[in-house]
């Protein structure tokens, strides 16, 4: 334990697992003190190096409060350190973390993120996407449901939650009968808009943003993608987040009074960069951050007051992301899409991805065989 920082991070995993593992990676480099709470005895954090780190195991997988303050108060038991920070690392998460703010700061838990209603106006689609249109930044055009409209298109949720309580992801749509039936499947058509579907090349803008208006910036090119819309499977670093758009992104956070860690996905067609999503948390892909070395997380932890010592060293910019299990997955469903590359370019390319397969390391070589992830 680093008897030097003046705090811990409590880490719930389960969810969002790649990202979450990336991050225990960093917080390991560092030496920075973390305990972990394990969704279920059947949690893959089990099979890693980062076990020892685990204190509580959830009674419930859902998130109920009452058992989520419970697993707390095992760590504490644990812990030397009377203050805490809770990793913001999954949606459903955050935005329980949000709504119950007020008494995980009653223990002395931190959770390092916006007010409530910041973060719903950047992570809900349909608002950010207004957010955006506000600050010049193009959105996918929105279209109305009709059988002579141009497919295939994107049917997304208005809000995270539904009037029914319930999550939905994007849906791709590629006919009128598709989306008839998917009507047929939801109570409430106006929970949902349609966007017209935007090919072309697949970015991420990552940045984290200090309380003080610090802004550390990194961007990623996508290649390989699941089938509709879902995990990035194979990435490699860009330049885009020195761009006009990025600054585009960079006015319209700090403006709003942002701050903490964002993703936000770009696609690049017909000469423009249309906005699809912005994650106000850890995405999927974030090792590639840790083996640039681009030091997103390093400034979050800065920004919380840990005690580091950077060093100035240029990104890697060599490294690349490649998610083997998710790969394969994908492959057996056929369901699988290229950006800026073909199939046959990124399986020329297939060795230097592997030797940075997100789980083939020292410390995941359990999970490395490829299996299905939450």
């Amino acid at each position: 334990m680093n008897n030097s920082q003046h705090a811990a991070f409590i880490v719930f995993s389960g969810f969002n697992q790649r990202a979450v593992i990336a991050f225990c990676r960093m917080l390991t480099t560092w030496r920075i003190p973390f305990f972990i709470v394990a969704l279920s005895e059947q949690d893959q954090i089990f099979q890693t190096s980062y076990r020892e780190q685990v204190v509580a195991i959830r009674s419930k997988e859902s998130l109920v409060q009452e058992d989520l303050v419970d697993q707390i108060n095992k760590v504490k038991e644990k812990s030397e350190y009377k203050l805490h920070y809770i990793l913001p690392s999954s949606e459903a998460l955050n935005r329980h973390l949000l709504i119950h703010r007020k008494q995980f700061e009653d223990i002395n838990c931190i959770i390092p993120l916006v007010d409530e209603d910041l973060y719903t106006r950047i992570s809900d689609k349909y608002s950010f996407g207004s957010l955006c249109e506000k600050y010049g930044v193009d959105v996918p055009s929105e279209k109305t449901a009709n059988p002579n409209m141009h497919f295939p298109v994107i049917i997304k949720p208005k809000k995270y939650l539904g009037s029914e309580g319930k999550t939905y992801s994007p849906r791709f749509i590629n006919n009128f009968g598709e989306l008839e039936k998917f009507f047929q499947e939801v109570n409430s058509r106006d929970d949902f808009y349609i966007q017209s579907f935007v090919p072309g090349d697949s970015y991420y803008l990552m940045y984290y943003i200090s309380r003080g208006g610090y802004i550390r910036s990194f961007s990623q090119q996508n290649l390989v993608q699941q089938g509709g819309g879902k995990s990035i499977v194979a990435a490699i670093p860009s330049s885009l987040h020195n761009m006009e758009i990025s600054h585009l992104f960079e006015k319209l956070l700090k403006q709003e009074g942002f701050f903490g860690l964002i993703m936000i996905e770009v696609r690049w067609f017909q000469n423009k960069y249309y906005m699809i999503e912005a994650n106000p948390r850890l995405w999927g892909p974030s090792q590639l951050l840790v083996d640039c070395k681009a030091g997103l997380f390093e400034a979050m932890l800065l920004d919380l007051g840990f005690d580091l010592q950077l060093e100035q060293d240029e990104n890697n910019m060599s490294a690349r992301y490649f998610w083997l299990g998710g790969f394969l997955d994908a492959l057996a469903h056929q369901s699988i899409d290229f950006h800026g590359t073909t199939p046959e370019q990124f399986l020329f390319s297939m060795n230097e991805f592997i030797n940075n397969e997100v789980y083939l390391r020292k410390d995941t070589l359990s999970i490395a065989i490829p299996q299905k992830e939450i």
